[in-house]
């Protein structure tokens, strides 16, 4: 085999590992890019369902008030309609045990 062509085979050489060592970086930076980029996405898609959630908890509160005063409206009216009906009663009822008192 000639000088030259030794030469050539040593410079093939070089320039092949040459690639595949740049080769190897750019896959080392594609693979840091894609993890950075998964984390990047984990963290924004965890604080959009915390947001989220948040929003539906007060949501939930909203609700939960209003239903709490309605129900606390109708107890309210139940109750001053069962005294309108005692107060009313109250007089027959002492009529009554007056009438029964005297009687005696």
């Amino acid at each position: 085999m000639s000088l030259a062509a030794i030469k050539q085979i040593n410079e093939t050489e070089q320039l092949m590992q040459s690639r595949k060592a740049e080769a190897l970086q750019q896959a080392q930076k594609m693979q840091a890019d894609a993890q950075r980029d998964g984390e990047a996405l984990l963290e924004a898609t965890e604080k959009q369902a915390r947001e989220e959630a948040l929003r539906m908890l007060q949501d939930a509160d909203k609700k939960s008030d209003a239903t709490t005063k309605r129900i606390l409206n109708e107890a309210k009216s139940a109750c001053e309609k069962l005294n309108k009906g005692a107060s009313r009663n109250l007089d027959a009822a002492v009529a009554l045990i007056v009438e029964r008192v005297v009687k005696i």
